[in-house]
């Protein structure tokens, strides 16, 4: 299985077969109310003239919101033909990014266990990437708007206009 799977992602439609894994709300405002919280507690060491202690909370602080950035600029996203993960490095300081054609895919796989569930996308080469896991009807809601998309995707012919 290449990549991980991410806990924090859900499913937004765009226009025809378009659409978007993003962070969800819930996960942005715990990055950045972790964040605030660091640096608040920075700003509150400073006050107490603790300044090892605020140096701390301040690294703190920016670790937070170095890794809410990154989580932000990661993701999934299905254009009409391709599904393209970009992901940010911070060893390479750039994105990575992988296309799968939708004729490539042979399948949006899921498995349960009680009330949690992981979805990956497998090609017909047998490469198998991880998407999402959470909530079982989460993933499942996914996972149906992404087959939907590939398979309408894949089953449309190439466009050739004739005049």
């Amino acid at each position: 299985m290449r990549g991980s799977f991410r806990r924090d992602l859900t499913l937004t439609s765009g226009e025809g077969t378009t659409f978007r894994l993003r962070r969800s709300w819930g996960a942005r405002l715990l990055s950045w109310g972790l964040a605030t919280a660091a640096l608040v507690a920075t700003g509150l060491d400073l006050l107490a003239h603790r300044p090892l202690v605020a140096a701390g909370q301040l690294t703190l602080g920016i670790a937070f919101i170095a890794l809410q950035i990154r989580a932000e600029l990661d993701g999934w996203r299905f254009d009409g033909s391709n599904l393209v993960r970009r992901r940010f490095s911070l060893s390479a300081l750039g994105f990575e990014v992988l296309t799968l054609r939708a004729g490539n895919i042979r399948e949006v796989g899921v498995t349960s266990s009680g009330r949690r569930a992981r979805a990956w996308i497998e090609t017909h080469n047998g490469d198998e990437y991880a998407l999402v896991e959470g909530s079982a009807a989460e993933v499942e809601r996914i996972a149906d708007g992404i087959r939907r998309s590939v398979q309408l995707a894949a089953a449309q012919p190439p466009t050739k206009t004739l005049h």
